[in-house]
């Protein structure tokens, strides 16, 4: 069975090097993304619902939140109930691999959902 405690320190992926000279939503973006790089958490099931526990903060709500948001929104589609029934179906030789698409699947998806909240946080910080 697959274990539901999801333990990511996932780095961010490459954010576009743009430094603008004016404290704008680029710069925004760069230092929210390296935050999110020495961010960890785990995921767990609890009566029923998963729950990001943070092991290493960013310091920050908001950004924690970002990390956590995507988590628990990427994980439920990737490990649904009709992969894990398809994934313990499968011979124990076949399982890893299976294992490494699932576990690729949520990385995209994770840093999918980011690039979008840190675009989200990043205006909203810009224009304070």
């Amino acid at each position: 069975m697959i274990v539901l405690a999801v333990s990511l320190a996932l780095a961010t992926p490459p954010i576009a090097a743009q430094t603008a000279d004016n404290g704008s939503k680029d710069d925004a973006i760069i230092v929210i993304g390296e935050k999110l790089k020495r961010w960890s958490a785990k995921l767990k099931k609890k009566d029923g619902q998963l729950v990001c526990k943070i092991k290493k903060s960013t310091g920050d709500a908001a950004i924690d939140r970002i990390g956590c948001d995507a988590m628990t929104t990427c994980f439920p589609s990737v490990y649904s109930e009709e992969n894990i029934v398809a994934f313990e179906a499968l011979p124990k030789s076949e399982r890893k691999a299976k294992q490494r698409l699932l576990n690729k699947q949520l990385t995209s998806c994770v840093f999918d959902s980011r690039a979008t909240m840190i675009d989200e946080l990043a205006e909203l910080r810009a224009a304070e």
